[in-house]
This record gives C-alpha cells, structure tokens and sequence, in this order.
C-alpha cells in the first residue's frame, strides 16, 4: 500500500506511523481488510473522499448499468433525489452522521409523500453500502437508522363489483335507456 508521500526521511517517518497504526488496529479488532481506513485522502480520478452528490452520481451509474434502469426510471426515481442531495446535503459523504441524515429525511417529509421519502432513504442506504470499501464514509451506514421511522399509509385497494352488483347495475343502466328510447 502506498502512503502517498515520498521516500526520504519524512515519508518514511510518515510510513511507520501508518504501519503502528495498522498493527494497533489489528490488535484491537479495528483493522480495515478494505486498508481505505489507512489510505490517504485524495482528489481527483482516484479519490476515496468525495461528496454525497458526486457518490449518488456514482452510485445511479452503476445502477444503470447493472439493473438496465430506464432514462425515464432514472429521471423520475434518481434526478430529483440527486437535486435534493446538491441543495440540502452537498457536503463530503465522511461527514454525513446520523444526526444530518435525520434532518435530511424530515426536509424529504415536507416536501414529498411519506412513500417517496422512504424510498429515497432506501436508495441513500443501498448508495452508502455501494459506497463501502471504496471512498471515505461513515463505519455506520446514516440511513439505516430513518427507515423504520418513516410511516407510510397503506394504499387502500379498490375492491371489485361481485357479479351480483354488475348485473344491478347494468339492469338500471338497461332500464334507463328504455325510458329514453319510449320517451323520445
């Protein structure tokens, strides 16, 4: 694994800094196998620190591929959750706690149906699992927490006529074209 830094005296005094660490982490039971806990931060093509919008944006292209999302399916479910990340929470994804996750999904409740919001928590904690491994985050996902808190109604389903109602129904309809035709 490389440190990032150079190979004279500095770098090397930085490189056995992060092997105690390491040798620390594993002593305790916090070592990362993923070794992004160690790596350092960085920008650009390779980054592991990035955004919540840069992320998602990640994250909606890797759903496209591998589940063949429509372009309508992606504008419908992705694009707004997406404005929304850039308005409310365009911060790196390593600062988003629980805490501004919650405030998050309240701001989600007062502008969308109680449905909607939770599943655009579902589709912020699938992103955050995506996202494991690979860029700088939270140990615990922020997202889990918001979804057993979001009530949603049940839709109510449409019960049919029974056969017994259809057959009133176009008996009076029946019945009521005869008075028209004899009327008129």
């Amino acid at each position: 694994m490389s440190c990032g830094v150079n190979d004279d005296p500095t770098g090397r005094a930085v490189a056995k800094q992060k092997a105690a660490q390491i040798e620390l982490d594993i002593q305790a039971g916090y070592f990362d196998p993923t070794l992004l806990k160690y790596k350092p931060l960085t920008r650009g093509k390779n980054a592991t620190e990035i955004s919540t919008v840069e992320l998602f944006q990640k994250f909606t292209q890797y759903q496209s591929k591998q589940k063949c999302l429509s372009p309508r399916s992606l504008e419908a479910r992705y694009k707004p959750l997406e404005r929304h990340l850039e308005k409310s929470l365009n911060i790196t994804t390593s600062k988003v706690t629980e805490n501004l996750a919650g405030n998050f999904v309240a701001l989600q409740l007062e502008r969308v149906s109680s449905r909607t919001a939770k599943e655009r928590v579902w589709l912020l904690q699938s992103c955050w699992e995506f996202a494991r491994g690979k860029y700088q985050i939270a140990d615990a996902n922020p997202w889990t927490v918001h979804i057993p808190k979001i009530k949603t109604t049940e839709t109510k389903r449409v019960k049919p006529f029974s056969t017994t109602e259809i057959q009133l129904i176009l008996g009076v309809a029946e019945f009521s074209m005869n008075q028209i035709l004899f009327k008129g």
